[in-house]
């Protein structure tokens, strides 16, 4: 019998879409996540867990490097990341802007 301690997580991704694209390959759902919504999560209480797994459909169990890959990459996601997102001023001149005013 395995004993487990506090220091031991289950790391689970979530999300029907998030958990087609990583059974395939984790690169594609990287390439995916501004049109994809998933949630990683590290858990070691089991409560905590079925708490948060009653919000989604679908979830899986995945490595530990992949949990911090992703999470790593959700930090650098143009939809959490609001200085990654492009300004109207920032934006090149287009002869349609002249047509919206």
């Amino acid at each position: 019998m395995k004993i487990v301690t506090d220091s031991e997580y289950t790391y689970i991704l979530f999300g029907k879409e998030a958990v087609d694209l990583y059974n395939v390959s984790l690169k594609l759902l990287l390439s995916s996540t501004s049109y994809v919504e998933y949630k990683v999560g590290a858990y070691n209480d089991v409560k905590r867990f079925m708490q948060e797994q009653k919000n989604w459909d679908v979830f899986v169990e995945i490595p530990e490097n992949d949990y911090l890959y992703l999470k790593k990459h959700a930090f650098k996601s143009p939809l959490l990341d609001p200085t990654l997102t492009r300004s109207r001023s920032k934006r090149r001149f287009s002869i349609l802007d002249i047509f919206k005013s």
